[in-house]
């Protein structure tokens, strides 16, 4: 299944990558996978643990899946993905 999110944070981790966190997460990342971003092509170069979280907050409500990838992106330019949607490469997946 094709991979979708929306970026709702990105921040650097110095000598890793650039990390997007992601709401509303369709699929599931793979490491190694390459994205379409408003940037341009990226590559997954880790996830977090657990990769994707699919949870209820604390009033009981269903939150959408969510969960965070380490990227090859470059700071401060993927600064301006805030709001966008990332997906997996068409006809990759």
């Amino acid at each position: 299944m094709a991979f979708s999110g929306k970026v709702q944070d990105v921040f650097l981790i110095t000598g890793e990558g650039t990390v997007l966190w992601l709401t509303g997460v369709v699929g599931e990342p793979i490491e190694g996978e390459r994205i379409e971003t408003e940037l341009g092509e990226a590559l997954i170069l880790a996830l977090s643990e657990p990769a994707i979280r699919d949870r209820s907050c604390l009033m009981g409500k269903k939150v959408s899946p969510n969960g965070a990838i380490l990227t090859d992106l470059p700071m401060p330019d993927a600064q301006a993905l805030h709001e966008t949607t990332v997906r997996t490469l068409r006809g990759l997946s």
